[in-house]
């Protein structure tokens, strides 16, 4: 309540006195969004080099080369372990890259990923540090140490389970900031953890981030505004403005002797020698929040929740463009407002269609000596097209200058849209297309209300849409540079959800003399361009891989033999799966399932297969034993005791409902590795050889109870353990 209240009387500042935040020096901001090859317009991070400036989005990694001013997405065409790219860290001429699924490394040479540290479980990668040959990663769950020349991970125990947000190296140890906004300091020497109270903070506002320059370290918070800390003279000070517009600071970066803000209210800059606050709250950035910042010798660059990256010349003098209108009136284009500078300022327009950006035309602006203002029109009978980006430059005696751009429409609405889909079913779907005219400016999709990503160049879009079986409609929403809007609809049928499985009732084989039969069964699924069934070494290492485009059969037999032709090894897990690829590029891929190839050649009278069954062994989302059901153990017992050289199948199940706090990403995942807790706790408990245990996980697909009723759910939150006797 305090906090809003206090944002309230800030905005209500700004609205009564606007001239204390226009304060600071004006600078040619540009853009750089998903319509000029952006993957996604909401910016984890951006961190600068000497050559490049790269951005993580929520889709990918951008890179944007300051020579040849151009923008790449190199996350497109390689694999990283998730598209969305939450930390960076430069490394000569490489990239480490921290994902919501972990740690990869980029070298920009030949353009591949390497070192995907595959330990971290799926921990979102917050914050990355190096320090001499270490490698220091803050996740949400805990602190990790990774050296990469031995590829070696550990994680540093002291911190397990804290949400860490931040980290800054500083000269007395790593600084951890935690996403409930406490500071620890980490001493790499000792390995402890050292609180720091701030001063200035009396109510212990949230700190949101922090930068170490020199003797000092600067923190950014939700409240107290910028707080500094001299670590030689162990003094404390803070810099916030007097009227308090810089409290509620979102990020922070240092640059020499500035140091630069991010709030709610836009851009702040604070001159540590001249002990002077400057403000940048220009439309460009002000217009969506500042998630992160980055600054090098030239520009600054800022990354937002909606208006991909703005980034400024930090040496463009103190000249403004403010636009009072700017329409077309018939075929006419009218412009008119007023130009702020020192100086004899001259100003000039530019303009082109859309459809031709190297026909660009020149005018000269009459700017008015006397309070600078301007007034423009322009004549476009004669030009047919109907969308122009323009341009007004203006330049001082110095030849200093600045730039503002904008679009304009100049009569048609949207017209037409034309869409194409191979099949429509439940779940997720993509959806593209092509429209006209070019002036369009963003489509929507409903249900759902999603952006389509739009190219201009071919006037085609893409999106992806999730469909119940009960839509009847897709709806597409066009809207014009101008806010003018045009809506068109499709009568679509939904089919079910595509189903695909690929299983064998084997558990155990033997290699040479038996043949696996495995059985396939799929629905709602066209016409394939090709199948592929891959079986595989626990570490990923094809065994067999069979390939075909023709027709996918009912069922698959397998002799039990590698690729060369021979019988595989005894003793052995192996894992089998089954991907189709249809004819409209979408791709279905079966969860893996193991197979346990026999150490001992089976015989007849070797008995029965016994399941044992054992329900509520775990909480939702967890995959540890409770100690109330550890006695339930005491038949396996037994059993394995009269037969020491069984060998046992574990199979994992889960309930159906979605993880959301849970650590692991998925049913799959959780189920695998309540089956590794059991197989660990027998393997321990009863000298079991691990060779003879195998695993498997079956997540959510093998109820025995009804998922919709919680007193029944529970049930399907086990372990069953197969053993045969030998």
């Amino acid at each position: 309540m305090r906090k809003t209240k206090i944002i309230f009387l800030l905005m209500l500042f700004r609205l009564v006195c606007p001239g204390l935040l226009y304060s600071g020096q004006a600078i040619e901001w540009q853009t750089l969004n998903s319509k000029n090859g952006l993957s996604h317009d909401f910016i984890n991070v951006v961190c600068a080099s000497r050559e490049y400036v790269y951005i993580g989005t929520k889709k990918g990694l951008n890179i944007y080369s300051k020579s040849t001013q151009k923008l790449i997405s190199p996350a497109r065409r390689i694999r990283l372990p998730h598209e969305n790219v939450l930390s960076l860290l430069p490394d000569q001429d490489s990239l480490w890259i921290g994902t919501t699924q972990g740690l990869a490394l980029w070298h920009s040479q030949d353009a591949r990923i390497t070192d995907k540290v595959r330990k971290l479980n799926g921990r979102r990668i917050n914050a990355i540090v190096r320090e001499k040959d270490e490698i220091y990663l803050g996740t949400n769950n805990g602190l990790f140490k990774y050296q990469p020349e031995a590829k070696i991970l550990t994680a540093l125990e002291a911190l397990e389970g804290r949400d860490i947000a931040a980290l800054e190296m500083t000269s007395s140890g790593l600084l951890m900031i935690f996403s409930n906004g406490l500071v620890e300091l980490f001493n790499l020497q000792t390995k402890r953890r050292e609180n720091i109270r701030l001063e200035f903070n009396p109510s212990q506002n949230k700190v949101t981030a922090a930068r170490c320059r020199g003797d000092y370290i600067w923190f950014a918070t939700e409240g107290s505004g910028l707080i500094g800390h001299n670590m030689m003279k162990k003094k404390w000070v803070s810099l916030s403005r007097p009227d308090k517009v810089d409290a509620f600071l979102t990020v922070l970066a240092v640059d020499g002797k500035h140091l630069w803000c991010g709030t709610f209210l836009g851009l702040f800059r604070y001159h540590q020698e001249k002990k002077k606050w400057s403000a940048f709250p220009e439309r460009t950035i002000t217009d969506s929040p500042i998630t992160t910042l980055a600054v090098d010798g030239e520009y600054i660059w800022i990354g937002t929740e909606e208006r991909g990256v703005v980034y400024g010349n930090k040496k463009t003098p103190n000249i403004k463009i403010l636009l009072a209108k700017r329409y077309f009136k018939a075929e006419t284009a009218e412009i008119s407002g007023i130009i702020q500078g020192s100086g004899n300022l001259t100003a000039k327009l530019s303009y082109h269609a859309l459809t031709s950006p190297g026909r660009r035309l020149t005018r000269q602006v009459v700017v008015s000596q006397n309070n600078g203002e301007f007034r423009i029109r322009v004549n476009f009978k004669k030009l047919l097209d109907n969308a122009y980006q323009f341009q007004i430059s203006v330049q001082d005696s110095q030849g200093n200058q600045n730039t503002e751009r904008f679009t304009l429409v100049k009569k048609t609405k949207p017209s037409s849209i034309t869409f194409d889909f191979y099949a429509l079913r439940t779940g997720l779907n993509k959806i593209q297309g092509k429209y006209r005219p070019h002036t369009i400016d963003k489509i929507i999709l409903y249900p759902g209300q999603v952006s389509a990503v739009l190219d201009q160049k071919t006037q085609t879009f893409k999106s992806e849409l999730s469909l119940l079986p009960t839509d009847t409609r897709i709806k597409f929403k066009a809207r014009d540079f101008d806010g003018r809007i045009e809506i068109f609809t499709c009568d679509i049928k939904v089919k079910g959800a595509p189903k695909l499985d690929f299983f064998t009732p084997l558990m155990v084989f033997t290699p040479g003399i038996d043949e696996v039969k495995f059985a396939i069964t799929r629905k709602n699924i066209t016409e394939p361009a090709y199948w592929e069934i891959l079986i595989s070494t626990p570490a990923g290492e094809p065994v067999m891989k069979h390939w075909s485009a023709a027709e996918l059969p009912s069922h698959f037999i397998w002799d039990g033999k590698n690729q060369t032709g021979q019988a595989v090894a005894r003793g052995n897990i192996f894992y089998y799966s089954l991907k189709i690829k249809e004819k409209n590029g979408f791709e279905m891929v079966t969860p893996k399932r193991a197979l346990k190839s026999q150490a001992i050649t089976a015989k007849p009278d070797m008995g029965k297969v016994i399941k044992l069954s054992r329900a509520f062994l775990f909480d939702p989302g967890k995959a540890v034993i409770k100690p109330a059901y550890l006695s339930s153990f005491d038949e396996l017992r037994k059993i394995i005791k009269q037969h020491p050289k069984c060998a046992i199948l574990i199979e994992g199940h889960t309930d159906n409902r979605p993880l959301f706090h849970s650590t692991y990403v998925s049913n799959q995942k959780l189920s695998e590795a309540r089956a590794a807790t059991v197989a660990d706790y027998a393997r321990k408990k009863f000298f079991i050889d691990k060779k003879m245990i195998a695993i498997i996980g079956y997540g959510a697909d093998r109820p025995i109870a009804n998922n919709d009723k919680w007193t029944e759910r529970a049930k399907n939150r086990r372990v069953e353990v197969s053993v045969l006797q030998k």
